[in-house]
């Protein structure tokens, strides 16, 4: 991907958040500074962009989560860009799809569903030969056909479906995220058609 790319989506997410800015000062320092490198490589240091999925149950009253088996955290599912995959997006849709095994994912709003964007550390992993680095997670938003979950077990540990309330209390950034949510749905007349 390239980096101009990027930026375009940065640019556009700013517009709709643009009081979010000085938070992601990180990430633009990154972007200028390693403007020549695939900053969604892996082995980009110090960090790099991953991409994950923010996924509303059908009803719209609960997030998607993982157990996540390395960071032995409960999380958003999501992961790294692979070759094959068009765009950030695809990215999210295809590693929601692989650690939760639902696949009928519809993008809100349909235009424009990135729904954040999170600067945060990441240990050394020896297993994988990785320094601890950064993660500029592109986190995206969709609505789910189903709460049927076919759990991956490589990189899970578990999988639920965790009410709204209950994922803003788990920090700062679901938090701010499920305000965004509240916000759209809200915007949207009480609901998703």
């Amino acid at each position: 991907m390239k980096i101009t790319d990027v930026k375009n989506i940065v640019d556009g997410y700013l517009k709709q958040f643009p009081k979010e800015k000085s938070r992601l000062a990180g990430l633009f320092t990154h972007i200028s500074d390693h403007s020549e490198r695939d900053i969604t490589s892996r082995k980009t240091s110090p960090g790099h962009i991953t991409v994950s999925g923010i996924v509303l149950s059908p009803d719209k009253t609960k997030v998607l989560m993982i157990d996540h088996k390395t960071l032995k955290k409960t999380i958003q599912p999501g992961g790294h860009m692979e070759p094959a995959d068009e765009d950030l997006r695809s990215t999210a849709i295809r590693e929601v799809r692989e650690e939760t095994g639902i696949s009928n994912l519809t993008p809100l709003p349909s235009d424009q569903n990135l729904i954040d964007i999170s600067v945060h550390p990441i240990p050394a992993n020896a297993k994988k030969g990785e320094p601890a680095h950064l993660h500029y997670d592109f986190r995206y938003f969709f609505i789910a056909d189903t709460e049927k979950i076919v759990r991956q077990e490589e990189e899970t540990d578990g999988a639920c479906w965790m009410p709204l309330a209950e994922f803003a209390q788990l920090n700062e950034e679901f938090h701010l995220i499920s305000q965004k949510i509240g916000d759209f749905l809200n915007v949207n007349q009480g609901g998703i058609n």
